[in-house]
Order: structure tokens, then C-alpha cells, then sequence
């Protein structure tokens, strides 16, 4: 098992995963430089060093996420054991002392405008604080398309919780107890915000342009998916 971390300052460093290591192989350096994930870090600046790359064949491991601490990528803020330069540390040599259990993960990206935010359903259900802190304050007109046809679905949320509310609906369900959902794989569903509106603006109001965005998209049955 390997569980990998970021350094957090000079001694201390944040979970990012647990690996299991499903075994390795040796390849050439040729073979080393053409992976992607290679590939990608060198487009990010990291320099190879030069005594590594004297040797003629890697070790290469094929490392399988283990999900069992994924409550905790992002979270947990560790002591790094002396000497801080070392990458790398044996777990059965080392202590790592808990330095911190963080709220929320400093993995998570910010919350984005309202209008950027495009989810699907599997995202629904992990869902960073801050943003469900956000979706839960925001009233107004939501979208949801079925990216395996593309019908569309308009909805509105107006009362406890609001978009988040409803959204944890769907993510509970899949459907939201509307009835053209209910039979489609919700896995195929985007989630985003049509517009916001005021939180002092009346429900009858939100429903009426409920309404206007369901005319402009043309999201009524059988040509979308609202049943009104």
C-alpha cells in the first residue's frame, strides 16, 4: 500500500490517496518518457533528474486507487518525520503525528460563478462544504440535461435549502420524483442554473418564470422531460 501526500510547508503534508499496488514491471526509458501522466507533469515543469535518467530501464508500478480513506483526501494534515527533504518515508519506520483534520478539503476548487457551474450526477453526491454552502442560499431556475438524447428538464427551488435542497434530491434518487426521470439512468443527467433570483422574490413569481424557461427551451413533454 502507498499512501500519497503534498507537502503542506516544510514539515507537514496533506493526504491525497491511498494506492495498492497491483504489481510492476520494467521499461525503457523510451517507454517511461511517452506515458501520459509522464507527459503531463514535464508540460507542468518538472525536471527529470539527470542521475535518474542515466539508468537504462524504470520501475514501473501499476497502482490501484483504494477508496477505503477518501474521507480524508484533502483533510488530514500530518506531521512530516525529519528530514523534511526525504519524498518519501516507510510507514512502519516513521511516526506521522495527526497535525490537523480539516473541515473542508484544500484539494476542493473554489466555487465557481453561478453560471459556469456544470455537475453531473456522480458529483452531486460529493459535493465540497463550500459549495453546497452556496447552492444552499441560492434560489432560482435549474436545467437539467439528459446528455444520452438531449432532452432537458427545467425545475425551480425556492424553499428549505434551496438549489442544493433540491439537488440532493436527485442525487438521492436519481429522478426527483418527476415522473419522466424516473425511468432514465441518472448517470447520463448535467446539472446547472438557468438564473438566480432574489431570495425576497415571491415563490408565485419563481414558478411563473419557471414557466418562461420552460417555454423558451421548449422542455415540455414529449419533446422534454417536464410533465407540465
Amino acid at each position: 500500500m502507498i499512501a500519497s501526500f503534498i507537502a503542506r510547508g516544510c514539515d507537514q503534508a496533506v493526504f491525497a490517496g491511498l494506492y495498492r499496488n497491483a504489481g510492476g514491471r520494467a521499461i525503457a526509458l523510451t517507454d517511461y518518457d511517452a506515458l501520459p501522466e509522464v507527459r503531463a507533469l514535464a508540460e507542468l515543469g518538472m525536471a527529470a533528474d539527470p542521475a535518474e535518467r542515466a539508468v537504462e530501464r524504470f520501475r514501473f508500478f501499476d497502482l490501484q486507487p483504494d477508496s477505503r480513506w477518501d474521507a480524508w483526501k484533502g483533510r488530514l494534515v500530518i506531521d512530516w518525520p525529519p528530514p523534511a527533504r526525504s519524498w518519501y518515508c516507510w510507514a512502519g519506520r516513521n511516526r506521522f503525528p495527526v497535525h490537523a483534520i480539516l473541515e473542508e478539503s484544500v484539494l476542493a476548487p473554489p466555487v465557481p460563478d453561478w453560471r459556469e457551474i456544470v455537475l453531473d450526477w456522480a458529483e452531486l453526491r460529493l459535493l465540497p462544504t463550500s459549495w453546497r454552502a452556496a447552492l444552499a442560499g441560492w434560489r432560482g431556475i435549474y436545467h437539467i440535461l439528459d446528455t444520452t438524447d438531449g432532452r432537458r428538464y427545467v425545475g425551480s427551488a425556492a424553499c428549505a435549502d434551496n438549489i442544493l435542497g433540491r439537488w440532493q434530491n436527485y442525487a438521492a434518487t436519481g429522478h426527483g420524483g418527476n415522473r419522466h426521470l424516473l425511468t432514465r439512468d441518472p448517470a447520463g443527467f448535467r446539472f446547472s442554473i438557468l438564473e438566480r433570483t432574489s431570495p425576497d422574490l415571491p415563490v408565485d413569481e419563481i414558478v411563473r418564470l419557471e414557466t418562461t424557461w420552460k417555454v423558451r427551451l421548449g422542455t415540455r413533454f414529449p419533446d422534454g422531460l417536464n410533465d407540465n
